[in-house]
């Protein structure tokens, strides 16, 4: 068993970032199913011009059936995770999200709940893909 991989490098503080990547696990999932990921996506980011926090999200995988009680509820509760993260965050102006599987749908659910709670009137998200490739 490996152990976890921090998302983010020890350097990169929410302060100081100016874009937020959230990764969304899917069914019975946790916010360790994208540690190598991460790992991976942070090499390849060290030299890009934002400034990037990696956040994987947790407020889905916090129980076991915590994936079970629907699309709406788990929007729900990834949107106010993101808008927690956000706060702390006073240079944001992006927001991107990667889901895998019933994360997929967490994220787009999510987007339209942030949508109606004026999160976009600061934050330009950032467009995406519907696809998913192996890597």
């Amino acid at each position: 068993m490996h152990s976890p991989i921090p998302a983010t490098p020890k350097n990169m503080s929410l302060e100081s970032a100016s874009h937020l990547v959230i990764l969304q696990h899917g069914l019975l999932g946790s916010k360790h199913d994208f540690d190598r990921f991460a790992q991976l996506f942070r090499t390849h980011l060290e030299e890009a011009d934002d400034l990037v926090y990696i956040h994987a999200a947790e407020s889905n995988g916090s129980g076991f059936f915590r994936t079970f009680d629907g699309i709406d509820q788990g929007g729900e509760r990834l949107a106010t995770e993101i808008q927690q993260v956000a706060t702390q965050m006073p240079q944001l102006q992006k927001l991107s999200m990667i889901g895998h599987s019933l994360g997929g749908l967490y994220n787009r659910y999510c987007i339209g709940v942030l949508f109606s709670r004026g999160f976009f009137d600061k934050i330009e998200p950032m467009v995406g893909d519907v696809f998913a490739f192996i890597l």
